[in-house]
C-alpha cells in the first residue's frame, strides 16, 4: 500500500511513507488544535461569566449607594425645611 501511494505520487516506497507520515501528522495536529480550542473556549467562557458576576456586584453596589444618597438628600432637605420654618423663612425643597 505504501509503495502504491509512493508510485501514485510519482516516487517510490519512501515517498509513500513520507506522504502517510505527513497525513498522520496533519490529522493528529488537527485533533490537538481542536482540543486546545475547546479548552481555550471553556476558559474564555469562565472568565466572561466571572466578569459578568463582578459587573453585577458593582451595579448592585452603585444602586445601593444611589439609594443611600437619595435618602441622605431627603433627610437634609427635611432638616433644611425644619430650620427654615423655625426661622420663619419660606424655603420649599
Amino acid at each position: 500500500m505504501v509503495e502504491s501511494l509512493g508510485e501514485f505520487l510519482g516516487g517510490d516506497e519512501k515517498t509513500g511513507r513520507v506522504a502517510l507520515a505527513v497525513g498522520a501528522a496533519l490529522f493528529i495536529g488537527s485533533k490537538i488544535k481542536g482540543a486546545w480550542n475547546k479548552r481555550k473556549q471553556k476558559e474564555t467562557e469562565r472568565l466572561f461569566q466571572e466578569a459578568i458576576k463582578k459587573q453585577d456586584a458593582e451595579i448592585c453596589d452603585l444602586k445601593k449607594d444611589a439609594a443611600d444618597s437619595h435618602a441622605k438628600q431627603k433627610h437634609y432637605e427635611e432638616v433644611l425645611e425644619a430650620y427654615s420654618a423655625s426661622r420663619g423663612d419660606d424655603y420649599e425643597a
